[in-house]
């Protein structure tokens, strides 16, 4: 005895859809899909630059490792591997360069209680700054001078950094040595 019946299968429509972290971020940084929402069986996954492909992968959640700042596509194809349907989706993403903190002091020995330091600022890159003289006092002057009023040794810290908006800000950081010491009363 034979029955015979036709069943209908409704395939849901293909998504391709994902999220990456971070769409801008500073170099050194890897792009990790925290969610996919792509209804296919099979992924394949692709970071381009303008150069061509820069990373590709086959796995659900990918995570690329990305050689050097730029602006790249993150591109997902996904694939229904029974009807052979395909859909694409991409994300932009920005990697920016970390600006480069660079100065000089003079003089690196200073003698207190007035003796003045003086820098000379040569970072490359960078849209703000922010000193810190190893005793307290800091400063977000381009070029600042100043004063110690106890002798020690003393790290002058430098972060050169580039504030891109959306809260990514690249930094660089640069550390110099000055010695104060006791002036001789004349």
């Amino acid at each position: 005895d034979e029955h015979r019946e036709t069943m209908t299968i409704i395939v849901p429509p293909l998504v391709a859809e994902f999220v990456v972290i971070a769409e801008e971020a500073c170099f050194p940084t890897d792009l990790t899909v925290t969610e996919n929402l792509a209804t296919g069986d099979k992924f394949e996954w692709r970071v381009l630059d303008e150069g061509g492909t820069a990373a590709t992968s086959n796995s659900a959640f990918p995570v690329f490792k990305i050689p050097s700042p730029g602006v790249y596509t993150v591109e997902l194809v996904t694939t229904n591997s029974f009807t052979g349907d395909q859909k694409t989706a991409t994300r932009e993403v920005t990697i920016y360069d970390l600006p480069m903190a660079s100065f000089d002091v003079r003089p690196t020995v200073v003698y207190v209680p007035d003796g003045e330091v003086n820098t000379f600022n040569f970072s490359d890159g960078a849209t703000g700054y922010n000193w810190d003289f190893g005793e307290g006092t800091l400063s977000e002057d381009e070029e600042p001078s100043h004063v110690y009023k106890v002798e020690g040794a003393y790290d002058i810290t430098l972060i050169a950094l580039n504030d891109h908006g959306n809260d990514v800000v690249c930094y660089d950081t640069l550390v110099r040595k000055i010695t104060a010491k006791q002036g001789g009363v004349t």
